[in-house]
C-alpha cells in the first residue's frame, strides 16, 4: 500500500484495526520514497550518494558561488534571503517532472529570438540545473532523482510480479511518481488507485480534467497517470465510483451530509439529504470573532465543553484544530490549550535556526569568513555550548565591547585595561582586578578551545563581494578539512557531552518535545556535516565559500516531531497533516487572505516562464492560477473532516484593529447549509449554556478568577443596585472560596484590585543612596520629572548599560564642544571675532583643530587609524557648515561670545558657585553643571547675558510646555546661575536677556522648485539658526537692524507697535515673562529636589501629549511598568501663550 509519507503511521494504525494478524503481515504501508529506498537496497547496482535536502540547499550554493560571473539574472540577487529557497524549489521541480536542460535550453534560445524578457532567466535556469546534473554526475543521485533511480533498477527485483498495490491518499502526483506508478502496474497482478472527484463524473478517460473543476487537481492527476499507463500497454477497468445513498461517516450527522454534498456543488446531489425539521441537532457552527484571541478561546472552550459533556463525551483525539496557515495562531492555541490543561499535538516543522548548537557552528563559521572577530565570539559565548561558564562568558563578552577587542591579534596576549572604562575609578579595586582576572582566564580558555580555528593575525583575504576573509591557516583548504577542523572545535568545547545533558535535564522536567528537538538537531548537524565531506570533501574552499556551504545547510534547519500515541488534541494545517478520523474539527482563521491563500509568484518559475517552457513541449507542475482554483479543494478537505461537529469561525479584526473580511468562501457554505445560523461566539456561548452571563465563558481557573475580580470590582465601586452580572460573579466567588483548588488563583486575582502603595524610599535608604550635601544635575532633576524610578535606577542604583567600543553621540558632542571651546579662545586671544573670519580660513582652523583633538580622543578609546580617518573627515564636514551657520545667523547680531565651557558648582577656582535651591526642613540641595557659551554685552545701565547650549540634534527648539512640566531645565537653569553669580564674570550683576540651543547639525533646507536653490534669498544653512527664548525688552539690543516684522538673525517677530507677534511660532518671550519663567523654573527644581530626597521612587512615567519617556528609557526592562500606569501622571500639550498666561501674562499686555 503506497501512501504519503505523513499518512504512513495512520494508515497502519487503520489496517491493525480493521485486519486480521495474518493479513497485516502480508501488507506493507510504504511511501514513494521508501518505496525507492527498499528497491535501491535489494537491487545490484553502483551505491550512489544520495544527497538530502540540506544537502541539495549546500551543492547550489556552491555551484552558484562557482558560476556567478555567468549568470545573468541570478548574479544581481543569489545573496538576497530566501533566493537559494526559490533555487531549490526550481530545481526539485525540474527534476519531479523529468525536464532535461537541453529542454530549458532550447525554451531560453527561443525566448531570446522572441524578444521575450524572460529569456535571462530561463538561460540563468538552464545554466545552474545544468551544473547541478553535471555536480550530480554519476556518483551522486538528487533525493527527487532517487526515485527515477529505483524505477531504472525495478527490473533486477522479483517481489513486484503478481503483486497487489493499493494506492491512496494523493491529491496529485509528479511526473517521476506516475511513471513509477507506470512501471508497477505492467508487471503486479493488480493496482487500486482511490482519487477524490465527483461521484457522478462518468467521462473519466485522458483529456477530461475540468480546470475549474472542484476537484480539478485530483482530475488532472488522473489524465496524466490514465495517458501514461495507456502508452505503457496497461489494461484499465472500468472506474469504480463509491457512491453510497449515504456516507457511513455521515451517518449520525445529517447536517455534515448536506453541507458535503451541497459545497462547492453545481447543483445539489440527487442523493442528499433534505432539510429536516427544527429539532435536530445542529453539527455545523458559523461563527465570527472580534479578534484571533477570542476567536482562539472561544473555540477552546467549546472543545473542553465537548470532553466534559454529560452525553456522550469525545476523547482529545477525536478532536483536530484546523487552520490554513499555523503561523499567526500557533502562540495563542498553544496557550489557551497549555491555560485548560488540554494536551495536545502541533504537527507543524519548526525552524531551528535559533537552536543554540546552530549559532555555535554559525558564530564559529563567520570566524574564518573575516568577519569582527569580537562579534563571532560573542555568538559562540551566547550559544551556552562554548564550554565557558555563563558567569564568566558574560563577563569575558561585556569586557569585548568595552575595550573593542576587534582583531584575533588582540586576543594572543594577556589583558591589562580596567573591565570598565567608563567608571575609571573603579579600575584599581579588588573587584576589578578579580574581574579583569577571570576575564583572562576565559579568553586564555577559549583560545585553548578554538585552536587554529581562531585566524592566527590580523591578515586578511578578500572574499567575494569585497569583505575580508581570514582563512584559517591561511589559503584554501579541502572541505573535508574543514569540517574535521569545526568537529574538533566542538569536541574541545564538549559539545556533545552539554547536548547530551540538556536532554536528560529536559526529560527529567518532563519536556520530551524539547529533548527530542535537542536530540534530532544534533542528528541532523552531524547527517549535514557528513553530507558535505561526503559530496564537497576534495574541493578547496576559502573560508568565505565554506561559510556560505554551511550556512545554506543551517538556514535550512527544521525539526519535526512524530506525536506521541496519547489522546490528544492534533493542531495543524489543513495542507501538511494528514488527520484520523475525528469526530470534531475546528476551523479557525477562515478568512480573506487564508481560504483561498494567498500565493505569491515564484520569482524563478513563474507563470510566464512555465507558459514559456509549455510552449516548447514541457509541462511543469501547476501554475499559480490553477494552484488558486484548487484551494475550493482544501477547503473542501477541511470542512469534511468530522463526523459529528464542525466549527468554522474567523476573526472580525487583527491585533492592530484593522478589519479582516470572512473567506470568499464563507457564502458558500451559508448557501450548502442555509439554515445553519451565523453567531457571534459570547451570543453561541450563551445560547449553549443557557446563560445570559458573561460567566458562561468561563473554561479555565484563570478566567474564573478574572471574571470574579472583574465583578468584585462593580460591586466595590459602591453601585446600590448591582446588576445581575455582579450579582452572578458574587455567587461564584462564595462557591470558588470554599474549593482549595480554586481559591488560591481568585485570591490572587483580588489581591491586584488592592490599591498599590507609592514606592518610597526610607530616610536612610535615602540618604544612604545620596549622602549630604545634597549635589546633583539639571539633567538628573529633568530625568526626576520624567519618571521618579528612571532616576532612582540612573543615578541611585546607577545601572548603566553595557559600556560598548564605539563612538557615541555624547563622545561626538564632547570633542565638537572642546574644538569649538579651543576655536573661540584662539579667536578671543587674537582679539578677533567670527565675523571677520572667511569661509576658507574658517574651515582650515578648524581641520586643523580636529585633526589635533580628534586623535587625543582616539587615543584614550584605543580606536584604530581608519575609524580615526573616518572621525576626523566627519568632524571636518560638520564643524565648517555649523560655523558658518552661525557666523550667518549671528553676524547680524551683536552678540560674540565672552567666555566658554563655564562650569558651576564644581569647586574648582574658575568655577562659579553653583545654584542653590532651598528645600522644605530647612534642607537645601545644589545644582552643578557646564554652561557652553554665554555672551556679554553692554545695553544702557545693563549688562545683558545670553547663553548657548551646543547640540549636535537636528531642529531643536524649546518647547515651553517641556519647560513648565520641568523636562527641559538647562536653559533656564544656566540663566538662573547668571543672575545669581554673573557678577563674578561680568563685574556687574548680570541681566539674562536670552537663552539659545545652538544646532551643530542642519537637516536638508526644503524648495518648492530645484531653481529656487539659486535665488539669492535662499539660506542653505538656516538650519543652524539659534532657537530658545528671548525677552521682547532685548530684541533691539541683540537685532538692531529690527524694527518690526520677522528678524533675518533670530525666531523673533515685532508688530508694528513694537510689541512680540506670533508668539506661539517665534522664540520671543512677552515683558518680564522670561523673569516669570526663570522663577517657575527655580520652583521646579526645588519641587522635584524635594520629591527627590523625600524617598520617591515611584514607577509614574509623565505623559505629555503622546510623548512617553518609556519609549526611550533604558530601564524599562527593570521597572515593567504597566501600560494603565502610563496614563496616571497624564498632562496637555500647551502652546506658548498658554504657558505664559499660566504664568500671569494678560494677553492684552505688551
Amino acid at each position: 500500500m503506497i501512501v504519503p509519507e505523513q499518512a504512513g503511521l495512520q494508515m497502519e494504525r487503520a489496517l491493525l484495526s480493521m485486519l486480521a494478524p495474518p493479513a497485516l503481515g502480508r501488507c506493507e504501508v510504504i511511501s514513494f520514497r521508501r518505496l525507492a529506498h527498499r528497491i535501491l537496497n535489494e537491487s545490484t547496482g553502483p551505491a550512489l550518494a544520495a544527497l538530502s535536502a540540506n544537502g541539495r540547499v549546500m551543492a547550489l550554493r556552491y555551484l552558484i558561488g562557482q558560476s556567478r560571473q555567468q549568470f545573468q539574472e541570478f548574479a544581481r540577487v543569489a545573496d538576497r534571503p530566501g533566493f537559494l529557497k526559490s533555487a531549490a524549489r526550481a530545481i526539485v521541480e525540474l527534476i519531479q517532472e523529468a525536464v532535461t536542460p537541453e529542454q530549458l535550453e532550447a525554451a531560453a534560445d527561443a525566448a531570446r529570438s522572441d524578444g521575450d524578457p524572460s529569456a535571462p532567466r530561463l538561460a540563468d535556469t538552464a545554466l545552474l540545473y545544468r551544473a547541478y546534473l553535471e555536480y550530480l554526475g554519476s556518483e551522486r543521485v538528487d533525493p527527487e532523482g532517487v526515485l527515477d533511480l529505483a524505477r531504472a533498477r525495478l527490473v533486477h527485483l522479483k517481489w513486484p510480479d503478481g503483486a497487489r498495490i493499493w494506492i491512496d491518499g494523493f491529491a496529485g502526483l509528479t511526473r517521476q511518481q506516475v511513471r513509477m506508478v507506470a512501471a508497477l502496474a505492467r508487471r503486479a497482478a493488480q493496482v487500486d488507485l482511490a482519487l477524490l472527484m465527483y461521484p457522478g463524473r462518468t467521462a473519466l478517460g485522458a483529456g477530461t480534467a475540468d480546470p475549474v473543476s472542484l476537484f480539478a487537481r485530483t482530475e488532472r492527476t488522473w489524465d496524466v497517470l490514465s495517458r501514461e499507463l495507456a502508452e505503457s500497454g496497461v489494461a484499465l477497468e472500468e472506474p469504480l465510483l463509491l457512491t453510497p445513498r449515504q456516507a457511513p461517516r455521515f451517518a449520525g450527522a445529517s447536517q455534515l451530509l448536506r453541507l458535503e454534498s451541497n459545497l462547492f456543488a453545481p447543483r445539489k446531489s440527487e442523493g442528499a439529504a433534505g432539510v429536516v425539521g427544527g429539532r435536530e441537532p445542529v453539527q455545523v457552527h458559523f461563527i465570527q470573532a472580534p479578534d484571533r484571541r477570542a476567536e482562539v478561546e472561544s473555540a477552546v472552550a467549546a472543545l473542553v465543553d465537548l470532553v466534559h459533556a454529560a452525553d456522550r463525551p469525545m476523547r482529545y483525539r477525536d478532536i483536530a484544530i484546523v487552520m490554513r496557515d499555523l503561523t499567526p495562531y500557533h502562540d495563542l492555541v498553544s496557550a489557551a490549550l497549555a491555560a485548560r490543561g488540554v494536551p495536545f499535538f502541533i504537527d507543524r516543522r519548526r525552524p531551528t535556526i535559533h537552536h543554540p548548537i546552530v549559532q555555535l557552528v554559525r558564530g564559529l563559521l563567520s570566524m574564518p569568513d573575516g568577519g569582527a572577530f569580537d562579534s563571532s565570539v560573542a555568538v559562540v559565548l551566547k550559544s551556552g555550548l562554548s564550554g565557558i561558564e555563563d558567569a564568566d562568558a558574560e563577563a569575558l563578552e561585556n569586557y569585548v565591547l568595552a575595550h573593542g577587542m576587534v582583531r584575533a591579534g588582540l586576543w594572543r596576549d594577556p589583558w591589562k585595561y580596567p573591565p570598565n572604562p567608563a567608571r575609571p575609578e573603579l579600575a584599581k579595586t579588588p573587584a576589578a582586578a578579580d574581574v579583569l582576572r577571570r576575564v583572562n582566564a576565559a579568553r586564555t580558555d577559549l583560545m585553548a578551545k578554538l585552536g587554529s580555528w581562531a585566524p592566527e593575525g590580523d591578515d586578511t583575504a578578500v572574499g567575494p563581494q569585497g569583505h575580508a576573509s581570514q582563512s584559517v591557516g591561511g589559503g584554501r583548504r579541502t572541505c573535508r578539512r574543514w569540517i574535521d577542523s569545526l568537529v574538533a572545535v566542538m569536541e574541545r568545547m564538549g559539545v556533545r557531552r552539554a547536548l547530551a545533558r540538556w536532554c536528560d535535564d529536559a526529560a527529567a522536567r518532563g519536556e520530551l518535545d524539547e529533548a527530542r528537538e535537542h536530540e534530532q538537531v544534533w542528528a541532523d548537524l552531524t547527517r549535514m556535516l557528513t553530507e558535505a565531506a561526503e559530496t564537497l570533501g576534495a574541493d578547496a574552499l576559502s573560508g568565505w565559500q565554506f561559510r556560505e556551504v554551511l550556512e545554506a545547510g543551517l538556514a535550512e534547519f527544521t525539526v519535526g516531531l512524530v506525536p506521541a500515541t496519547v489522546d490528544q488534541v492534533l493542531v495543524s494545517s489543513i495542507e501538511r497533516s494528514r488527520h484520523p478520523p475525528v469526530k470534531a474539527v475546528f476551523v479557525l482563521g477562515f478568512g480573506e487572505g487564508a481560504f483561498p491563500s494567498r500565493t505569491a509568484e515564484d520569482p524563478i518559475l513563474s507563470d510566464d516562464f512555465r507558459l514559456r517552457l509549455e510552449a516548447g513541449g514541457v509541462k511543469l507542475g501547476p501554475s499559480r492560477v490553477l494552484r488558486l482554483l484548487d484551494e475550493r479543494m482544501l477547503a473542501y478537505i477541511a470542512f469534511t473532516r468530522p463526523s459529528e461537529f464542525l466549527w468554522v469561525s474567523f476573526p472580525q479584526a487583527d491585533e492592530a484593529g484593522k478589519p479582516l473580511a470572512p473567506s470568499p468562501y464563507w457564502q458558500d457554505l451559508r448557501a450548502a447549509l442555509p439554515e445553519a445560523a451565523e453567531e457571534d461566539c459570547a451570543a453561541w456561548f450563551r445560547r449553549q449554556t443557557g446563560c445570559a452571563s458573561a460567566a458562561a465563558d468561563v473554561s479555565s481557573v484563570e478566567q474564573l478568577a478574572s471574571g470574579i475580580a472583574s465583578g468584585m470590582r462593580t460591586l466595590a465601586e459602591g453601585s446600590r443596585n448591582p446588576d445581575d452580572e455582579a450579582v452572578t460573579w458574587e455567587a461564584l466567588y462564595e462557591w470558588a472560596r470554599r474549593r482549595p483548588a480554586l481559591s488560591a488563583a481568585v485570591g490572587a486575582a483580588l489581591r491586584g484590585l488592592a490599591d498599590v502603595p507609592e514606592a518610597k524610599l526610607t530616610p536612610g535608604a535615602t540618604r544612604g543612596l545620596w549622602p549630604p550635601p545634597n549635589r546633583t544635575s539639571v539633567t538628573a532633576l529633568e530625568q526626576f520629572a520624567r519618571c521618579p524610578f528612571r532616576h532612582f535606577a540612573g543615578y541611585g542604583l546607577r545601572l548603566e548599560p553595557r559600556p560598548r567600543h564605539e563612538v557615541s553621540s555624547i563622545d561626538l558632542g564632547r570633542m565638537y564642544h572642546t574644538i569649538l571651546e579651543q576655536y573661540v579662545n584662539e579667536l578671543t586671544e587674537t582679539g578677533r571675532t567670527l565675523r571677520e573670519v572667511d569661509a576658507k580660513e574658517l574651515a582650515a582652523d578648524l581641520s586643523r583643530l580636529c585633526r589635533e583633538v580628534m586623535p587625543r580622543y582616539a587615543e584614550e578609546m584605543r580606536m584604530d587609524p581608519g575609524r580615526q580617518r573616518g572621525l576626523i573627515w566627519r568632524g571636518e564636514k560638520e564643524l565648517p557648515a555649523a560655523s558658518l551657520g552661525q557666523k550667518r545667523s549671528l553676524s547680524a547680531t551683536t552678540l560674540a561670545p565672552a567666555v566658554t565651557e563655564v562650569p558651576f558648582g564644581d569647586g574648582s577656582e574658575e568655577s562659579l558657585p553653583a545654584l542653590r535651591l532651598p528645600l522644605s526642613k530647612d534642607r537645601f540641595v545644589e545644582l552643578r553643571g557646564k554652561i557652553d557659551r554665554v555672551d556679554l554685552l553692554r545695553a544702557g545701565d545693563a549688562t545683558l547675558g545670553v547663553v548657548f547650549d551646543y547640540k549636535r540634534s537636528f531642529g531643536k527648539i524649546l518647547r515651553l510646555e517641556e519647560v513648565y512640566h520641568g523636562l527641559a531645565l538647562q536653559l533656564m537653569a544656566y540663566l538662573l546661575v547668571l543672575r545669581d553669580h554673573g557678577a563674578r564674570l561680568a563685574g556687574d550683576p548680570v541681566t539674562p536677556g536670552a537663552a539659545f540651543y545652538l544646532p551643530l547639525l542642519s537637516g536638508p533646507s526644503p524648495v518648492d522648485h530645484p531653481s529656487e536653490a539659486d535665488d539669492a534669498a535662499f539660506n542653505p544653512l538656516a538650519g543652524y539658526r539659534p532657537r530658545g527664548i528671548v525677552d521682547v525688552d532685548w530684541i533691539p539690543h541683540l537685532d538692531r537692524d529690527l524694527e518690526t516684522g520677522r528678524s533675518a538673525a533670530l525666531a523673533a517677530y515685532l508688530t508694528t507697535e513694537g510689541a512680540p507677534g506670533h508668539l506661539d511660532t517665534t522664540d520671543v518671550a512677552p515683558k518680564e515673562m522670561l523673569a516669570a519663567l526663570m522663577d517657575h523654573v527655580r520652583g521646579r527644581m526645588a519641587e522635584l529636589a524635594d520629591r527627590w530626597l523625600s524617598g520617591d521612587i515611584s514607577v509614574s512615567p509623565i505623559l505629555l501629549g503622546t510623548y512617553s519617556p518609556c519609549t526611550d528609557c533604558l530601564y524599562r526592562g527593570v521597572c515593567r511598568v504597566e501600560r494603565i500606569d502610563m496614563f496616571k501622571r497624564r498632562v496637555l500639550r500647551m502652546r506658548r501663550t498658554e504657558v505664559f498666561a499660566e504664568l500671569g501674562w494678560k494677553k492684552d499686555a505688551p
